[in-house]
């Protein structure tokens, strides 16, 4: 299969991957050596850690271009997240599997004979000893390493039992996690686990990587895509891989017809990948310290940090949420800038419904209401249907959502459609929307208005969507859906009195 955008997925061919030379290098650099180095790949949700690892696993070409002797090394890829009852015992005895599994056929012939032990333990070390023997490695790619640091049931001991598994030379592991080891777990400050672990940050793809990422699938699948497109792409994503997969797995599909990409094609998807990625900015903005939170929010406004080695910005860029541009910091994409400036609002609300363990339904009703109650500027009808919408999320949250998108969504786009365009609007709400983005894209609309609108359209479902949304309906999401709905609600009202 030629190369091709597959975003939010497993990686299951080699040929879609792209870019990260570097870091590709710089793993096979410690893999390669007498005695192989154990590594830990950190970085951000969605930069590309999985399918880093995956890649490593299903490609022998690229093995084969890095390892002097590949045939001596066996690849083992596995997602920890995977593992439902995981547990130190479950552990050892899956890693046992794995190996016999994957193991070349004459080695595996002569390892099956210690799986027949009851302890798991003693078996590995002696499968061990024999592939020590016979100068072959393992290399253990684990995925999603937080799942065990998370687990009570992993106790101090069994790091230190892990540590000296994987200080052996025929075993050598590869992590995959969203925090350092050194922040996840340790030993005590004489042994700690993460100490025999090299780490390799990954971080935003470099400019190079980025136009082509854009380019190249594109015109793998005979779709020309213009300069004046690719900029504009770039600046909804940004250097980063799984939005720009997202974003252009879009459009091939929108264009494979027309076999172009012009800068028309991407504007029409500004409004509903903004909304797409919306979940993905709340992610990234609520791990965030109050003190990192107001850096970003400073970078976001356009003030430069006072210190490029402040570990505070140090902190946000190996994050892959800001990146240097032109000698300047800003933001990584413009979407995600605006999404921090649009944060002050509402940032207690929140915090507050997702930090306390006790927060029970009437709590959302009680603060969604205190909400609407301080926002003066909204009328008094579309403040009924807006209690109503409180009323309904935690009995019936499918009806708050669909109130707010059939009941006040609409008014709010006839007001917006009639002060801009002077007319009363007439089409679907995606078609209304798309005109919005028309604008935003030209500086004559508030492009955040627009991400708004869209975001509303798709969770506020009002029953005309194919989607199912009935099992996404959760008194939690509703809460948030008529939180994001008031703040838009008073938005609007401000802008067009």
């Amino acid at each position: 299969m030629p190369l091709s955008y597959q975003p939010r997925t497993h990686l299951t061919d080699p040929d879609w991957f792209y870019g990260r030379s570097k870091e590709l290098s710089d793993l096979f650099s410690y893999l390669n050596k007498p005695t192989p180095q154990n590594v830990q790949i950190v970085g951000q949700r969605r930069i590309g850690k999985s399918w880093l690892l995956q890649v490593v696993s299903l490609d022998p070409a690229l093995r084969a271009k890095y390892l002097s002797e590949p045939d001596k090394y066996t690849f083992i890829y596995w997602d920890l997240q995977r593992e439902i009852k995981l547990a130190p015992d479950v552990f050892l005895k899956r890693l046992l599997e794995l190996v016999l599994i994957y193991l070349p056929g004459e080695l595996r012939a002569e390892c099956q004979t210690f799986a027949q032990q009851e302890d798991n333990d003693e078996a590995l070390w002696e499968v061990f000893e024999l592939l020590e023997a016979d100068d072959h490695r393992v290399v253990l790619l684990l995925d999603e390493f937080a799942a065990i640091t998370r687990n009570k049931a992993f106790a101090e001991d069994f790091f230190s039992h892990l540590r000296s598994l994987f200080g052996r030379s025929p075993l050598t592991c590869v992590t995959a996690s969203y925090l350092s080891l050194g922040e996840m777990c340790h030993l005590g400050p004489d042994s700690p686990f993460f100490n025999i672990f090299t780490r390799i940050q990954l971080e935003l793809l470099n400019q190079e990587e980025a136009v082509g990422f854009v380019r190249d699938p594109l015109e793998a699948h005979n779709i020309k895509v213009e300069s004046d497109a690719i900029k504009g792409i770039l600046r909804l994503t940004g250097p980063h891989p799984c939005f720009i997969s997202q974003l252009c797995h879009g459009l091939m599909h929108e264009t494979l017809k027309a076999g172009i990409i012009t800068k028309e094609d991407v504007e029409l998807q500004n409004g509903p990948f903004q909304a797409s990625v919306w979940d993905d900015f709340g992610y990234y903005w609520q791990r965030l310290s109050e003190v990192e939170q107001s850096l970003l929010r400073e970078i976001a406004d356009g003030n430069q940090p006072k210190s490029l080695e402040n570990p505070v910005f140090l902190c946000l860029e190996r994050l892959s949420l800001v990146r240097r541009d032109k000698g300047a910091v800003v933001p990584f994409s413009i979407p995600f800038s605006q999404y921090v400036k649009d944060t002050k609002g509402t940032d207690v609300y929140f915090e507050k419904a997702f930090s306390d363990p006790e927060f029970n339904g009437a709590s959302f009703m009680l603060m969604a209401e205190n909400l609407l109650n301080a926002s003066l500027r909204i009328h008094n009808n579309m403040r009924e249907d807006l209690l109503a919408a409180i009323r309904a999320m935690q009995g019936r949250p499918q009806e708050a959502m669909r109130t707010c998108g059939r009941d006040v969504l609409p008014p709010l786009m006839d007001m917006v459609y009639q002060a801009e365009f002077r007319i009363t609007p007439a089409g679907k709400q995606i078609d209304i929307c798309r005109e919005f983005d028309t604008k935003a894209e030209a500086r004559q609309f508030p492009r955040h208005l627009a991400a708004h609108f869209h975001l509303l359209r798709i969770s506020g479902n009002d029953g005309s969507h194919a989607e199912d949304y009935l099992e996404a309906c959760t008194p939690a999401r509703a809460f948030l859906t008529v939180l994001e709905t008031i703040h838009l609600a008073e938005e609007v009202y401000k802008r067009y009195p």
